[in-house]
């Protein structure tokens, strides 16, 4: 057999190996993770979402999952759309954004009907872990 003939023998195979993975792959519902994000953008609609004001901080939170049953809440503010903290409250992962308190965080948790609640030391560490807090645990950023 001639190398071209071999060589296009491999490629239809590997070639139609590589489609039926895709379709396979198609098929697959990944609905219990986290919202994919193309272009800053949730491709999965929130099930829920409730914000609130406070101080002329507006304040929102989005609850992901399938079926009614939240498994990843986004919370961030006007000031911060970049969530840098993140918990695990009642079975659902949370990222906030590090400008927010413990007591925000938790409003946000308790619209959205989440039982659990974060720690003020908890934030903290986790803003500090983010890098906005220097040794002597002074606001760098």
């Amino acid at each position: 057999m001639s190398t071209s003939i071999k060589s296009l023998i491999i490629a239809l195979t590997l070639g139609s190996s590589l489609v039926a993975g895709t379709a396979y792959a198609a098929d697959y519902q990944a609905n219990d993770r986290a919202p994919i994000v193309v272009n800053n953008k949730f491709v999965q609609p929130a099930l829920k979402t409730v914000n609130f004001t406070q101080d002329g901080v507006q304040v929102t939170g989005k609850a992901y999952g399938s079926q009614d049953k939240v498994s990843t809440v986004y919370i961030n503010s006007n000031f911060n759309s970049a969530t840098n903290s993140q918990f695990i409250v009642d079975g659902v992962m949370v990222y906030a954004s590090s400008d927010l308190t413990a007591t925000q965080i938790n409003q946000i948790l308790e619209n959205l009907e989440i039982k659990g609640s974060v720690s003020n030391s908890e934030v903290f560490n986790q803003s500090k872990e983010a890098g906005y807090f220097n040794s002597n645990n002074n606001l760098i950023k």
